[in-house]
């Protein structure tokens, strides 16, 4: 019974794997993760990279990388972004490439108002070759390994206002899919019903001159299941150590750990344990995280939007 609950888990999570959303436990270290609106916090270049194993100890079960670079214009207004995603479960792969442009709009002396867009691109393959099935000759599992390429579009704003934040991501605006016949056929539409929606938000409180405790909320609009809540907080010491929890609605607790190894660098460890039946066959999922920045006075010009093309 136990190997049929972990079966079918894997199942139901392969069933949505092109609608899948990438999620990071510890996305508050690095938020362009979640909602790429945030590429405008930084004033220099910056990104990250991370490497999530999920549920380990389950054959099967989902291992993700990524990276994310951004790039302040010289206008400090407009920003560009890359992100790319690497995500495998069981059989399925999926390549993600993003490009990233982000307006910022300055809504009072400490306060501004960031609006972000961006281009997707998804690849996606499934070796049907690896699985056992009963009927050898069935098209489906020998008709080859094809890549489907799939476009796609994200949308953020994100509001700043000294020390609190608030935003809105839209993760991915098409429904996508790939329909499994002799032609590994890939379906593209739009579907308000379809849209999912993060809604988060964080505020930073100053315990004393060393300490600051950090807070944040996470909001999760998924079509198909229940709104999921994300509760964070972090104390951070001198902006060079912190540790920190998370709890997650959907049973799920994350504790995490970051220090400063270098001036522009933060590198950060999560360990994610589960409350459900999952936990009876894994020892809990592992995320790693190295945040950089790279201090750079001969930033990108862009004559055109300079030249007000865009306004405030």
């Amino acid at each position: 019974m136990k190997k049929l609950i972990v079966i079918i888990s894997i199942i139901i999570y392969q069933s949505n794997f092109s609608q899948n959303q990438l999620h990071i436990g510890q996305y508050m270290v690095h938020q362009p993760f979640m909602n790429i609106a945030c590429i405008s916090e930084d004033k220099d270049i910056n990104g990250a990279i991370f490497h999530k194993s999920q549920w380990t100890g389950i054959e099967g079960a989902p291992v993700i990388q990524g990276l994310n670079i951004n790039f302040p214009l010289k206008n400090n207004k407009d920003f560009l972004g890359l992100s790319l995603v690497n995500d495998k479960i069981a059989i399925n792969d999926l390549k993600e490439l993003s490009a990233i442009y982000a307006h910022n709009l300055k809504t009072g002396k400490n306060s501004s108002l960031t609006m972000s867009l961006a281009g997707l691109l998804g690849f996606h393959k499934s070796d049907f070759t690896q699985i056992q099935v009963f009927s050898p000759n069935d098209p489906v599992f020998t008709s080859g390994i094809p890549t489907v390429v799939l476009p796609n579009f994200k949308f953020g704003t994100y509001f700043n206002w000294n020390k609190f934040n608030i935003g809105i991501s839209i993760p991915t605006i098409l429904q996508t899919n790939v329909i499994y016949t002799t032609q590994h056929e890939g379906n593209i539409q739009f579907n308000k019903n379809n849209i999912h929606i993060y809604i988060h938000s964080g505020y930073s409180f100053e315990i004393n001159k060393d300490l600051d405790l950090k807070t944040s909320f996470l909001i999760k609009e998924v079509a198909g299941a229940p709104i999921q809540f994300d509760f964070n907080s972090q104390i951070d010491y001198k902006n060079k150590f912190s540790i920190g929890s998370s709890y997650r609605t959907s049973n799920e607790l994350l504790a995490m750990a970051s220090c400063t190894i270098a001036e522009d660098f933060i590198l950060s460890y999560g360990y994610e344990m589960n409350f459900t039946d999952l936990s009876n066959h894994s020892s809990g999922t592992h995320e790693i995280l190295l945040k950089f920045r790279i201090r750079d006075n001969n930033k990108i010009d862009m004559p055109l939007l300079n030249e007000s093309i865009i306004t405030d």
